[in-house]
């Protein structure tokens, strides 16, 4: 019968799911999966937020939440800025890619500045749309199945995501598109070129060189993420109650269920 012939609903965890699976682990061991000697290299602690309990790294006991708006109270850069902006030079879009481009390409390991993908990510069978910079490189370039166009590289990604329609324009916070620009590196068994250590260097050496942001405005927090068939510990930094950045490590490849769903 029809009945008997219906296959299975198969159950998957959500992306929010598997993180707070995977949270437990990385911070109990947080020095085998968050950069902890980088950042005791620049004088940087360990504490955690009072507010969302979450671990994050400070210059100092200044900074006595983990740096999000929600935990922090406000956008407290509103009015003053931050670094170079607080004095006085304001730049538009393509001079903050421009600066971010001259850090990474001129880093200790040097990255190479690629043209961004399209938003449709047409040569993907498993999403319709370019929702984060890795997107563009997944599943083959991260399994090392394909090489990727350059190595390390960075790219200006335009990237789109539908699930917080609804706020936009309600909360100043939320918005359809924004440039991800990303830094993607690909190790292989026999070739090493960078991780989460100098990762974070240099994403540092861009905040406190080129943005000229005081060390004491920056928090780096220790998270999770999931997205496009791989999850692992991430580094969200702040300033001022803004999210600058997520410097993500991919540990763990997932793989759907063969069973079709009902």
């Amino acid at each position: 019968t029809m009945t008997e012939e219906r296959v299975k609903t198969v159950q998957c965890l959500t992306p929010k799911e598997m993180k707070a699976l995977a949270r437990p682990e990385f911070e109990k061991n947080y020095q085998l999966y968050y950069p902890v000697k980088v950042f005791e290299k620049i004088g940087f602690s360990r504490t955690q937020c009072p507010k969302c309990h979450h671990f994050y790294w400070r210059k100092s006991d200044k900074a006595t939440t983990c740096g999000d708006s929600n935990c922090l109270g406000s956008y407290t850069f509103i009015g003053k800025g931050a670094g170079i902006g607080r004095q006085g030079k304001r730049i538009t879009y393509e001079e903050a890619w421009q600066g971010f481009a001259e850090s990474l390409t001129t880093a200790r390991v040097p990255c190479k500045e690629i043209r961004r993908y399209p938003v449709v990510s047409r040569w993907r069978n498993d999403v319709d749309f370019t929702a984060a910079g890795i997107y563009c490189f997944q599943p083959y370039c991260v399994t090392g199945e394909m090489e990727a166009p350059a190595n390390p590289l960075i790219c200006p990604q335009f990237c789109v995501r539908f699930n917080d329609l609804d706020n936009i324009g309600i909360t100043g916070s939320h918005y359809s598109g924004f440039i991800m620009i990303g830094i993607q590196v690909f190790n292989l068994p026999d070739k090493y070129i960078f991780f989460k250590e100098e990762c974070t260097e240099f994403n540092y050496r861009w905040l406190t060189e080129t943005l000229k942001i005081d060390p004491e405005e920056i928090t780096f927090t220790e998270d999770v993420w999931c997205g496009g068939g791989n999850l692992g510990p991430c580094i969200e930094y702040f300033v001022g109650g803004l999210e600058i950045g997520d410097m993500a490590v991919s540990y763990t490849h997932l793989t759907l269920p063969t069973t079709p769903y009902v």
